[in-house]
């Protein structure tokens, strides 16, 4: 391949990649077993964090804009039960409702937030049915 061939070969990869175009949001992607437990709270494999009811989990994170949409992928620990599970971030709760699953489940929400320095916080309710193993938490900014 030519320089001009290895030239349009780059030109296509960033192209690709978002750049030169609009900025892309910028994401964080949390590991929950790497999350601070606090109560009932296990790790279940390399990734993914078990809350029992009471448990809960925290990161702290930093938002640039005033609000911040997140994705959570979660399901109940046991088969049977619905589990509960709340999101705040700062003072912030995530949704009226808490967010239930029963089998794997993706719940996205958008929170409003002042810029700065924030804990996000993963708490399962003492009342839920069920605790909830949380694999993946992504946050982005608009």
């Amino acid at each position: 391949m030519g320089a001009a061939g290895r030239l349009l070969s780059l030109a296509g990869l960033l192209a690709a990649c978002g750049a030169g175009g609009e900025a892309l949001p910028p994401v964080l992607t949390l590991v929950p077993a790497a999350m601070e437990p606090v109560g009932p709270a296990r790790p279940a494999g390399p990734y993914e964090l078990c809350l029992d009811p009471g448990g809960a989990a925290r990161a702290s994170v930093y938002v640039h804009e005033r609000s911040v949409a997140f994705r959570i992928r979660a399901r109940s620990e046991d088969p049977e039960r619905e589990a509960q599970l709340w999101v705040r971030i700062g003072a912030e709760t995530a949704s009226p409702e808490p967010i239930r699953v029963h089998e794997f489940r993706t719940a996205a929400h958008r929170v409003r937030s002042a810029p700065g320095q924030h804990t996000l916080e993963l708490r399962v309710p003492p009342t839920s049915a069920a605790g909830a193993c949380v694999a993946e938490v992504a946050l982005t900014q608009p």
